[in-house]
């Protein structure tokens, strides 16, 4: 069964993706819902939260990320 989702009136000012770790695929196959939640918040500060390890939006896939993340933080130490 669904429900209505009530949308805020006002978007938010910040949003936090938290992932345990990415890899070159992982990464490649979640650009597409970077590019999206970049489209749908696109004032927002998007913060990449890599709880475990690290993540490739930091380093080979940083190019990419580019405009989409605005922050990248890894080994958080969080779900570990």
């Amino acid at each position: 069964m669904c429900y209505p989702v009530e949308m805020p009136d006002q978007p938010p000012n910040s949003v936090l993706v938290y992932v345990g770790f990415d890899r070159i695929g992982d990464g490649l196959l979640k650009l597409p819902f970077v590019r999206g939640l970049r489209l749908a918040f696109p004032d927002a500060r998007i913060t990449w939260l890599a709880g475990k390890e690290d993540s490739v939006y930091a380093s080979v896939l940083a190019d990419l990320a580019k405009g989409q993340i605005d922050e990248v933080i890894e080994h958080a130490g969080i779900g570990v």
